[in-house]
């Protein structure tokens, strides 16, 4: 996430083999890092998109924390 920006394009995954969430979507960076997942309360609409249309991507809005104790969080818009 460090070398992450605002602005930059992300890929979204899905991955139906996951074993913590069949339902889990990866967030990829463009350097084809997983930087993180979809929030539950998203992944459903999402996956089910990705299912029907494809691969979709999406774009990092912000960076919030970053911190020593705080991890980072990136919001995204498509």
């Amino acid at each position: 996430m460090k070398r992450c920006r605002e602005g930059e394009a992300v890929q979204l995954i899905a991955e139906p083999h996951n074993p913590s969430d069949p339902l889990a979507v990866a967030v990829l960076s463009r350097r084809g890092t997983c930087i993180g997942y979809i929030s539950r309360e998203h992944n459903e609409w999402i996956s089910e998109k990705l299912a029907t249309d494809g691969i979709a991507s999406a774009c990092i809005d912000m960076i919030v924390g970053g911190g020593r104790d705080k991890p980072s969080r990136a919001y995204c818009s498509n």
